[in-house]
């Protein structure tokens, strides 16, 4: 009788024995007139970034009566079976590279914070992040210093026509909205027209904004609403942390950033959005650098923020998610 077993390993979970009939006889020696089973052992380790599989093939020639030749394949399954799982332990630690960001501040640190661990633990890829301004950010990557920009699509867009940025690597992320907060606790006033927002914003002691995109935006709410002044002579002008630690402290008594911002700082409740007319979508991307020393485990790790573990994160978090 001759038969072929077909160990499949798939993701390191599942164990599957198939057994067929098979014509193959490669017999590599004899020993009493017996012959010595021959075995194949094809343990094809894939990129651990992928899913992983182990295949092992063990051909019988002739299986005698007695046992003795049963015994030995056996053995010789359990050592080759033991050996490449061996080798599947040993994969991701040995294959995976390590990547560096450059990202924009404003609700990224708090983001990026919760998704590079899920990505790191799934993929055993190793990620640096640095945080920075806009002019340090594109020096960065034309230098060749990272593998990987995220930070506002205006900015990646320009990065990309400059070359720093491959054309292919642009990746839209999420879609950040801007929204009003007040301390935990506090009366919430009616923001859902621009007038209610109006009143409310002029019957607060103080304002709170920052000098970022959202900072930037209100501007223009204020000017449009024609408050500027009176918000200004009141204004609590935040720099180096969130809008929402004033508002929880105390010093603003209401306050205007990021929801995404907003939302996991602890003392504040958020009242919600600005009302549609004023709002304003800060949308973040991706790019692949045209200097990357790692490109291909840059594009892996965009390819998990578009995930859909990774969109329920975003989502938690208050982005909106293309």
């Amino acid at each position: 009788m001759v038969a072929m077993v077909v160990i499949d390993l798939l993701d390191m979970a599942v164990l599957r024995l198939t057994l067929a009939p098979s014509q193959h006889h490669s017999p590599v020696g004899q020993e009493h007139g017996r012959t010595i089973p021959s075995a194949e052992l094809d343990c094809a380790l894939q990129h651990p970034r992928q899913s992983i599989a182990a295949r092992i093939r063990v051909y019988q020639t002739t299986v005698m009566e007695g046992g003795f030749l049963m015994n030995a394949w056996s053995k010789f399954v359990a050592i080759t079976i033991a050996g490449c799982l061996s080798a599947l332990a040993a994969g991701p630690a040995a294959n995976a590279a390590e990547i560096t960001i450059v990202a924009s501040g404003g609700p990224l640190p708090d983001v990026m914070g919760t998704l590079l661990p899920m990505f790191e633990s799934a993929t055993g890829n190793k990620v640096n992040i640095s945080f920075k301004g806009g002019p340090a950010i594109t020096a960065d990557v034309k230098r060749g210093a990272v593998d990987l920009v995220i930070t506002n699509t205006e900015a990646v867009d320009e990065l990309a026509t400059a070359g720093d940025v491959v054309n292919n690597g642009k990746t839209l992320l999420m879609i950040s909205r801007v929204g009003v907060a007040v301390k935990a606790g506090a009366p919430k006033a009616d923001i859902s027209t621009p007038d209610k927002l109006k009143a409310a914003l002029l019957a607060a002691k103080t304002v709170g904004y920052s000098q970022g995109a959202s900072g930037q935006h209100f501007a223009t709410v204020i000017q449009k609403l024609g408050i500027a002044d009176a918000i200004k002579a009141k204004a609590v002008v935040v720099q180096g942390r969130p809008v929402g630690a004033a508002i929880a402290s105390g010093e603003a008594e209401i306050g205007v950033q990021q929801i995404a911002e907003l939302r996991p700082v602890p003392g504040i409740d958020v009242i919600g959005d600005m009302p549609a007319d004023l709002q304003k979508q800060i949308p973040y991307s991706a790019g692949v650098a045209a200097k990357a020393k790692e490109p291909e485990t840059a594009r892996t790790l965009v390819s998990f923020l578009r995930s859909e573990a990774a969109l329920e994160v975003l989502k938690r978090k208050g982005m909106d998610v293309p």
